[in-house]
C-alpha cells in the first residue's frame, strides 16, 4: 500500500524514510496548523508517536481535540524570552498569522490583530518535564520567527532530528541558526528548497536516508490525490449501482404487472390466460435478461420510460395490495446480505410537540457531511439543526461519557444522517448531542465526523413514523438513493424536502448546465413525497409554478408550506481588526454594506459599476463587499481587486466568521441588496436586528420580506440606479428616510413553526 504525504512539500515522506519502522516517538510541532491537512507529524501521529502541537490560532483546537486527542495543544507563540501581551496578526485556520503585519497580503485575508503570550522552547520543555525525553522530531515553521525560536532553545536535551523552514530567513538568520545547532551537534544532512534537516552527530547512521530527494521509489501519494481516488472510485461504483439497480427495478415491476393480468381477460377461461401469461413472462423477461448486460444507461432509462406507459402506476408501487403493504413495513429488501431496514431493538422517546407519536426526526445532512461550502442554504440547514437538537435530545450521562463505537446514541430523538456513495441505506452520526451543536456552530462538522468510519457512521434502521428531513441541498445523494427513499414512503415514514429557490431551472444561465438538469430532475422526484417546506412565499409559488408547467401530479395530502428565516449572528467580545479606517466609524462617511456569495445572480459589479458613478460626485461614501467565492466568479472578484478604489472607497472580505460579520454591521450605515433574484434574502434578517437601512431591488421577493413601504432601487440599469441612489443618499443626510419595519425572527422561532408544520402533517 502507497504511503500518503499529508505535508507541503513532502517533508513527512523523507522523514518516514529514517523514522518509518519505530513505532514510538515524540515531537515538538511549532506552527503545527491543520491537524491533517499540511502537517508535518500527522504520519508520525498514524505510526503511534505522540507529542506537542503548538499554535496561537485556537481555531484549530476542536480540530485537534477530535483528529488528534493524544497529543497536547498549546496556543501560544515561541521565541527567544517569555513575554505576554504581544500584538500578533492573525489569519485564522491558515498557516499564515505572524508578528510582522507587513508580510500578509491583507487584501486577500481577513488579518485580525490579537494579543499573544509568547514562550521560549526551553519553557515548553521545562513545563512538560522533556529534560531527560528523548525527541525524535522538533518541526518549526514559524513564518520568518525561527531565528528567534533557536535563540530561546538553550537546554541540553536530546533530540534526533530538527527540521525548520527557510524560505522568510535571511542569509544571516540563516547562518545564525546553522552555527547554533552545529554547536548543540547537529549536522546539516538535506535542504528541499523549503526546509532544512539536521541530525544530531549521535545518529549519524540516519544521515543515508537523506541522501536523495523525495522520488518515484519512496512509493507515495498526496492526500489530495488520495482524496480524489476515493471520490472517483465512489462515483464509479455509484455508476455501477444504479445500472443494475435499475435492471432489478424493471425485471421486479415487469412480473408484477404481468402477474396482474390475468383479471383482465374473463372471455378466455382461467387456464388458458395463465398458460398465455406464463409464456409472455417468460419470453419477456428471459429476453431482457440476456439483453442488459449490453445496456448502456441512456438506454435504460429510455427503456424505463416505455414501460412507465405501458403499465403505468405499478412502476413505481403506487398501487400496493394491502396484503402485501402489511409485509413491505416488517421487511424489505435493500441489498444482498441485508434484509432488515425495520428493527425493534431500542426504545424510542417520543418527541412532545409531534402528536406524541414515537418517532425520530432524521436530517440528511448527505452533502455537508462530504464538503461544508458554508454556503447560505448549508448555514440555514446548520442553524435550523442545531436548535432541534437543542429542543430535542436528552444530554445524560450516556453522552457525556461517550466512547466511539456505542450505539445507544441512535436513542435520541433527532440525530443527523447521510449516506455513502457507494451504498444504498442512510448512516447516522453517532456523536454526542453537546459536541455536535459546538461542530455545527463552528463549521467542522465534515472536518470531525470520518463518514469512512462504521463506528461514528454506522447504519441507521428506519422504523414506521420516522421523519426524512432534507433540510440541505442533497441533490445528488436523493436522486442516487430514489429506491430507498421510495423504500420508506412505503413503510410509513414521512418525507419532507426544504426547497430554497428555483433559480438555477428558472435562471439557467447564472449556473452551471448540470445545475440546471440535476435540480429540475431533483424537484419532480421530491414532488413524489409527502411535501416541501419553502422559505418565502415567492419561492412556493414559483414550486406551484413549476408543477403546473412539468404537469406534476402531487398527492392529495402533499403539502407546500412557509416558514421564515431567522438569524443570531453570536456577538463575542470586540476585537481589533488591521482594516481600521473601514472597520472605525467615521461618521462623515455612509458606509455601504453587500453580503452574499460572489456569483453572477448577486449583481455585485453592477453595484461596483453605480457606485463608481456615484464617486464621481460623492467621496464621502463607501461600499464593503463581504461574501465567499461562489461559482463563475474569478472575472468578478479579479475586478474587486484591482478596482481603482479599492481600499479608500471599496473593501471587499472573503473569509469571515459570525463575530467579525458582527463587527461590519455595526459599522455600517446600508445594507444594499442588489441580486438579481433570490430565495429569500437572508442578510435582510441581520440587517434588521442591527437597525440598518435596507435598499434593496425592486423584486416581488424583497417586496414580501421588507414590505411596500420599503427602499427598492429600480430592476434597470445603471444609470437610473445611481439616479435612484444619487436621491436616496441626499434624502438620507436630510433625515428624511425612516428605517424599515420589518418583522424579523429568530431560528428558535422557525424551528418551532417547522415542528409545528410536522405535528400538523406527518400523521395523516
Amino acid at each position: 500500500m502507497k504511503k500518503i504525504s499529508y505535508a507541503q512539500n513532502f517533508e513527512d515522506i523523507i522523514l518516514l524514510r529514517a523514522f518509518e519502522n519505530q513505532k514510538k516517538g515524540f515531537f515538538i510541532d511549532i506552527g503545527c496548523h491543520h491537524p491533517i491537512e499540511d502537517s508535518v507529524t500527522f504520519n508520525f501521529y498514524k505510526l503511534g508517536w505522540r507529542g506537542i502541537n503548538i499554535d496561537p490560532d485556537e481555531s484549530f483546537n476542536n480540530l485537534y481535540s477530535d483528529l488528534r486527542p493524544q497529543d497536547i495543544m498549546i496556543n501560544t507563540t515561541i521565541s527567544n524570552r517569555n513575554d505576554k501581551d504581544l500584538d500578533f496578526y492573525l489569519v485564522k485556520e491558515t498557516g499564515l498569522s505572524s508578528f510582522n503585519i507587513e508580510e500578509l497580503d491583507t487584501s486577500e485575508y481577513f488579518v485580525d490583530q490579537v494579543k499573544v503570550n509568547s514562550k521560549t522552547l526551553d519553557q515548553i520543555i521545562l513545563e512538560n518535564n522533556l529534560q531527560d525525553k528523548v525527541i525524535d522530531l522538533i518541526k518549526i515553521d514559524a513564518e520568518g520567527h525561527e531565528k528567534k525560536i533557536i535563540e530561546g532553545w538553550n537546554l541540553s536535551i536530546k533530540c534526533k532530528c530538527v527540521v525548520y523552514e527557510i524560505t522568510n530567513l535571511n542569509d544571516d538568520d540563516k547562518k545564525f541558526i546553522l552555527d547554533k545547532l552545529d554547536k548543540r551537534g547537529f549536522e546539516l544532512v538535506y535542504e528541499d528548497g523549503i526546509n532544512n534537516f539536521l541530525l544530531h552527530k549521535d545518529y549519524s547512521d540516519l544521515k543515508k536516508f537523506f541522501k536523495y530527494p523525495v522520488n518515484v521509489n519512496d512509493q507515495f501519494i498526496t492526500y489530495n490525490y488520495q482524496k480524489n481516488i476515493v471520490l472517483k472510485e465512489n462515483e464509479k461504483n455509484e455508476l455501477k449501482r444504479m445500472y443494475f439497480g435499475l435492471v432489478s427495478i424493471i425485471n421486479t415491476y415487469t412480473q408484477d404487472s404481468l402477474f396482474k393480468l390475468d383479471t383482465n381477460y374473463s372471455i378466455f377461461s382461467r387456464e388458458f390466460i395463465k398458460k398465455v401469461i406464463i409464456r409472455f413472462k417468460i419470453l419477456l423477461i428471459d429476453s431482457y435478461k440476456s439483453l442488459h448486460k449490453q445496456l448502456p444507461n441512456f438506454i435504460s432509462n429510455k427503456l424505463l420510460k416505455i414501460l412507465k406507459k405501458i403499465f403505468p402506476g405499478l412502476l413505481f408501487l403506487r398501487t400496493i395490495q394491502k396484503t402485501h403493504k402489511s409485509n413491505l413495513k416488517n421487511e424489505i429488501e435493500i441489498e444482498e446480505g441485508d434484509k432488515n431496514i425495520v428493527k425493534k431493538d431500542y426504545a424510542i422517546k417520543p418527541i412532545i410537540g409531534l402528536n406524541k407519536i414515537n418517532r425520530k426526526i432524521l436530517i440528511d445532512f448527505s452533502e455537508i457531511l462530504k464538503t461544508d461550502h458554508q454556503t447560505g442554504i448549508q448555514r440555514v440547514s446548520k442553524k435550523i439543526t442545531i436548535n432541534l437538537l437543542k429542543k430535542y435530545n436528552e444530554i445524560n450521562e450516556k453522552e457525556k461519557n461517550f466512547n466511539l463505537g456505542e450505539t445507544y446514541l441512535n436513542e435520541n430523538n433527532v440525530l443527523i444522517v447521510g449516506c455513502r456513495d457507494e451504498e444504498n441505506f442512510y448512516r447516522y452520526v453517532n456523536y454526542p448531542t453537546i459536541k455536535l451543536i459546538n461542530i455545527l456552530s463552528n463549521n467542522q462538522i465534515n472536518q470531525i465526523i470520518d463518514i469512512s468510519n462504521d463506528e461514528i457512521f454506522p447504519k441507521y434502521n428506519f422504523q414506521e413514523n420516522d421523519i426524512f428531513l432534507g433540510l440541505d441541498y442533497c441533490v445528488n445523494s436523493v436522486l442516487n438513493k430514489e429506491d430507498f427513499l421510495q423504500k420508506l414512503k412505503r413503510i410509513n415514514v414521512k418525507l419532507y424536502f426544504f426547497v430554497y429557490d428555483l433559480l438555477p431551472v428558472n435562471y439557467p444561465q447564472w449556473f452551471f448546465k448540470r445545475v440546471e438538469k440535476l435540480t429540475r430532475i431533483w424537484l419532480k422526484e421530491i414532488s413524489q413525497f409527502h411535501g416541501v417546506i419553502c422559505i418565502s412565499k415567492n419561492t412556493r409559488d414559483d414550486y406551484l409554478r413549476f408543477l403546473k408547467k412539468h404537469s406534476i401530479d402531487v398527492s392529495h395530502n402533499f403539502i407546500t408550506d412557509v416558514i421564515p428565516m431567522g438569524h443570531d449572528i453570536s456577538e463575542k467580545e470586540d476585537r481589533i481588526y488591521n482594516e481600521n479606517d473601514m472597520l472605525t466609524k467615521n461618521n462623515s462617511f455612509i458606509d455601504f454594506l453587500i453580503v452574499g456569495t460572489i456569483e453572477p445572480r448577486k449583481a455585485h459589479l453592477e453595484m461596483l459599476k453605480t457606485f463608481e458613478l456615484l464617486w464621481q460626485e460623492d467621496r464621502k461614501i463607501r461600499l464593503t463587499v463581504v461574501g465567499k467565492k461562489g461559482w463563475l466568479s474569478d472575472s468578478v472578484i479579479n475586478k474587486f481587486i484591482n478596482n481603482g478604489h479599492f481600499k479608500d472607497y471599496f473593501f471587499y472580505f472573503s473569509n469571515v466568521d459570525d463575530n467579525e460579520l458582527s463587527e461590519i454591521y455595526k459599522k455600517s450605515d446600508v445594507l444594499i441588496i442588489p441580486s438579481y433574484n433570490e430565495g429569500f434574502g437572508l442578510p435582510i434578517i441581520e440587517a434588521k436586528k442591527y437597525n440598518k437601512h435596507i435598499v434593496a431591488r425592486n423584486i416581488p421577493v424583497f417586496r414580501e420580506i421588507i414590505g411596500e413601504n420599503g427602499n427598492f432601487f429600480p430592476d434597470t440599469n445603471i444609470n437610473e440606479i445611481s439616479s435612484y441612489m444619487k436621491k436616496w443618499i441626499k434624502d438620507l443626510r436630510n433625515g428624511k428616510i425612516k428605517k424599515n419595519n420589518i418583522e424579523s425572527t429568530t431560528w428558535e422561532e422557525s424551528t418551532n413553526q417547522l415542528v409545528e408544520i410536522l405535528d400538523k402533517n406527518a400523521n395523516f
